[in-house]
């Protein structure tokens, strides 16, 4: 990630409604004067100034409020490595969120391009952090479970995040697949049913494989909730009016609200559908690598988890076994075709 030798300029970081981190911020006012302004960024990449701009905001913010130094690229290298330290365990962002933060730094303080090695060495962690703590996978009974606990809250993106977890585990998906779907990505056939176009090219979307790529659910319980999605407004709309932060903290509300300790973080829905499809047979490992969109079968391996699927099936308690499975019969998730889908 990242634009190298490129960002928004400083002026555009300071001014127009930044007066809480420009003004008084003795340790932004420090390292402004190391800076050249002939070297101030310019750019008209919306990507970067979406992104980056807001990224560097937070940590300026946080450094302020909590008295970090600032005043020299060392100083400046320290404040993010603790910063994104604060991301990873206070407030459980993902690990492209801190990558977005550290490729931020460098565009706006040119004096950062020589390279950050705390903060690096920060991301390196967290990223062997992420990897080891992906999520196993979880029984289908768990993932009714959640989906259930979201529907009765009465909130609109608790009920969409209840049904991205349905989806999200039947189809293979992760939270980079859904959050880009538009509606017209739903294809209907009288003769075939739904499927999903992921990482469509003309949006500069890429899928695993890197050439567009498609599933179809599995469950008609899917089916009913693509059409609903589908049909809520014209094709170039978003299907799911929800971003990944927000899934994210329901997603951590429903696991409080349940006090289930075995999920970790949303990707766990990507490891359901492939261990459960191969403990039970009804996938082979090539047809899983196909459904999930893999380049090599050694690349779905571990989320292949037949033994961690049973592990986690025995730690479900008699109730939440109940309480999941019931939402599975009610959202149509009980029964699929013997002939498994691509």
């Amino acid at each position: 990630m990242g634009y190298p030798g490129e960002g928004p300029p400083r002026t555009y970081l300071e001014g127009r409604g930044t007066s809480a981190i420009g003004q008084g911020h003795t340790a932004l006012g420090r390292s402004a004067g190391h800076i050249n302004r002939l070297h101030a960024h310019a750019t008209s990449d919306t990507v970067a100034l979406s992104h980056y701009v807001p990224a560097v905001r937070k940590w300026l913010a946080w450094s302020r409020e909590f008295n970090i130094p600032m005043g020299s690229v060392i100083e400046m290298d320290r404040s993010m490595a603790d910063y994104l330290a604060h991301m990873c365990y206070a407030l459980g962002k993902s690990l492209n969120s801190g990558i977005t933060t550290l490729s931020a730094a460098p565009c706006i303080f040119v004096e950062l391009q020589g390279g950050m090695p705390e903060a690096s060495r920060a991301i390196v962690a967290w990223r062997r952090f992420d990897i080891q703590g992906e999520g196993a996978p979880i029984p289908w009974s768990g993932v009714g479970a959640i989906s259930r606990w979201l529907s009765e809250q009465p909130d609109q993106n608790a009920q969409r995040a209840s049904h991205i977890v349905l989806l999200s585990a039947d189809m293979y998906l992760r939270q980079s697949d859904w959050c880009k779907l538009i509606r017209g990505d739903v294809a209907a056939s009288p003769k075939y049913g739904l499927a999903l176009t992921l990482g469509v090219p003309e949006r500069g979307e890429s899928a695993k494989t890197g050439v567009p790529q498609g599933v179809r659910p599995d469950y008609q319980g899917s089916e009913d909730l693509l059409n609903h999605y589908r049909k809520l407004g014209p094709p170039e709309g978003p299907l799911f009016p929800i971003n990944t932060s927000t899934f994210g903290a329901w997603w951590r509300k429903a696991l409080a609200g349940l006090e289930y300790s075995g999920p970790g973080p949303p990707h766990t829905l990507r490891h359901v559908g492939p261990s459960s499809d191969i403990m039970m047979g009804y996938r082979t490992l090539e047809q899983v690598r196909i459904r999930g969109r893999w380049k090599a079968p050694s690349s779905c391996l571990r989320y292949a988890k037949s033994h961690s699927l049973i592990k986690a099936g025995e730690a479900l308690t008699p109730k939440m076994l109940e309480y999941g499975e019931h939402h599975l019969q009610v959202m149509g998730f009980a029964k699929r075709d013997p002939d498994p889908r691509s």
